[in-house]
């Protein structure tokens, strides 16, 4: 069988090296904090004007979600640069089945 404690790599920018296992659920973890903003901005973007904003002034709102935008927008690029680091990781890394070796992506 294949080695499952294969790293994913270090990233281009110079992150961390992770267990692929590690990666996958830091993906999931992810995937689950960015539904979560993405939740959180469709609930307060949508006050109406006669509504008493629940983030003080409406400027405050306002800066409340641009906050939420861009952490929406950061979680969503580390998930792709992991996405990215598992996928090179499982094209190079090559396993042994059954005495033919093959890429662990294939397998």
């Amino acid at each position: 069988m294949g080695d499952t404690k294969r790293t994913t790599g270090k990233s281009p920018k110079g992150g961390s090296i992770l267990k692929l296992i590690e990666g996958m659920k830091k993906v999931q973890d992810l995937s689950k904090k960015a539904d979560d903003l993405k939740q959180k901005i469709a609930k307060y973007c949508v006050d109406l004007d006669f509504e008493t904003p629940t983030y003080g002034t409406p400027e405050q709102q306002r800066e409340q979600i641009k906050e939420w935008l861009q952490a929406h927008h950061d979680i969503i690029k580390k998930i792709e640069e992991l996405r990215m680091s598992i996928f090179r990781t499982n094209l190079l890394t090559l396993v042994t089945i059954e005495n033919a070796i093959t890429e662990l992506m294939d397998w």
